[in-house]
């Protein structure tokens, strides 16, 4: 939904259902985590149209602090492999990541084979 200058779209073409073109329900509003700038918001926005393909389908807007919306990104072409990490596993859980990775090394180690006990 942007034009070949790269001029951001506006949040009325961003709500917008982007098979049927009909304004979507902005159901939740909440700030954005990660790298974003502190004010951003996203918003999920939901088609409502029952004749749409998208009908009950979500997608997300960011709203910049300045009331700016980036152009969509497709994020389905990008990898989704969260490695786990210790800032991430609080440590009383570290050692069930590590027996799951162990346990994961074994059965995948070329020529290994994974016995049952018992």
């Amino acid at each position: 939904m942007t034009n070949p200058q790269g001029v951001q779209s506006t949040y009325e073409e961003a709500t917008r259902c982007p098979k049927c073109k009909v304004p979507g329900q902005v159901t939740s509003k909440t700030p954005a985590r990660g790298d974003a700038r502190p004010g951003t918001t996203v918003h999920m926005v939901y088609c409502r149209n029952d004749q749409c393909q998208w009908f009950d389908t979500n997608w997300v807007v960011q709203v910049n602090p300045d009331g700016s919306v980036p152009p969509p990104q497709n994020h389905g072409a990008h990898n989704k492999n969260y490695p786990m990490s210790r800032a991430v596993v609080p440590d009383e859980d570290q050692r069930v990541v590590d027996s799951i990775r162990k346990q994961l090394e074994a059965e995948t180690k070329p020529g290994s084979e994974v016995r049952r006990r018992g």
